[in-house]
């Protein structure tokens, strides 16, 4: 059974591996265009035809791409066409930034992203651009574009992806990045969800769910200070207070997931899906993502997330360096 399948660009069909892949892999594609094969190939000039006549009541107008994403906590869905990030592009970044932008595919399960361009300090900032990704409600490992990483494109397993920014706290400065990316691959009806960034604590308590979270539903909150990160040494931290009283709490139908992320790696901090109140307290210096999975409507199935920066200050700690 013959499928067609649309490639996003910059890739082209891979007629061996039967799927899309990147121009390097296809040698025999010129300009998305396969030339004729063998060197006794002939081509045939079909006498002209005429211009058909276009009825404007069938036509369809393409929607133009969605505007670039350029601020930190931006969200968007995409189908297979292309959509952008450009986040400082040529404009010097700053030290200590922690910048999030959350992708989600309704359709498919997988995307792919494309470093166009790049001013990033290799020196300061390797690893700069870091994409965590989850398949449903499973997390993938995280991948890395940008140097020192030699690869420019990366192929992503899910259908949610948090795409970081991140510069060292004495970095020595570069300029941001543009990438592109789309859904990729089979198409997937993946269950929906809301993804929202929090930089400030002013929704802080948050209450769920919230009329817009309706259904069963796969959510995703990511909590930071101020898109940037805390230096470990003035003692300070961002705490995540998490309390539930959710419905069936045995059977963990509806739960909180809760992980950390500073520099590399995505730490697991746990699942809470009990009915003993104001349970867990968790602390980083970086940023939190919380799955929100709701399994039901009903009104009697409730949690609530509370987040702030802790200081020296308000903990009435002197430091001593």
């Amino acid at each position: 059974m013959r499928t067609e399948e649309e490639c996003p660009r910059p890739l082209y069909f891979n007629a061996e591996l039967e799927r899309c892949d990147f121009p390097e892999n296809v040698p025999e594609c010129q300009g998305g265009t396969r030339p004729p094969i063998g060197e006794n190939s002939t081509t045939t000039t079909l006498p002209p035809t005429e211009e058909p006549t276009i009825d404007p009541s069938t036509t369809t107008t393409l929607s133009p791409p969605p505007d670039p994403l350029t601020e930190c906590g931006q969200t968007i869905e995409v189908g297979i066409d292309l959509a952008t990030i450009e986040y400082k592009l040529n404009q010097t970044y700053e030290a200590g930034e922690l910048c999030v932008f959350v992708v989600r595919v309704p359709n498919h399960l997988s995307m792919i992203f494309v470093l166009d361009s790049h001013g990033i300090n290799n020196e300061s900032d390797p690893d700069a651009i870091t994409i965590i990704s989850f398949d449903q409600t499973n997390l993938q490992d995280p991948i890395h574009l940008g140097p020192a990483n030699t690869n420019s494109s990366a192929f992503v397993t899910g259908n949610v992806a948090f795409v970081v920014f991140k510069s060292s706290l004495n970095s020595s400065l570069g300029t941001g990045f543009k990438l592109t990316f789309a859904a990729f691959g089979p198409t997937f009806e993946n269950k929906a969800g809301i993804d929202v960034v929090f930089n400030n604590e002013t929704s802080s308590p948050l209450e769920l769910p919230t009329p817009e979270y309706a259904g069963e539903s796969h959510n995703y909150i990511v909590l930071t200070d101020g898109a940037k990160r805390i230096d470990e040494k003035s003692g300070s931290f961002l705490r995540l207070n998490v309390s539930e009283e959710f419905w069936m709490p045995q059977y963990c139908l509806d739960y909180f997931w809760v992980y950390s992320f500073l520099g590399e790696s995505v730490r697991n901090e746990g699942l809470i899906c009990n009915d003993q109140g104001d349970k867990t307290v968790f602390e980083t210096t970086g940023l939190f993502i919380v799955l929100f999975r709701r399994s039901t409507e009903r009104d009697n199935s409730t949690g609530n997330l509370r987040w702030e920066k802790v200081s020296p200050e308000s903990k009435g700690i002197n430091l001593i360096f």
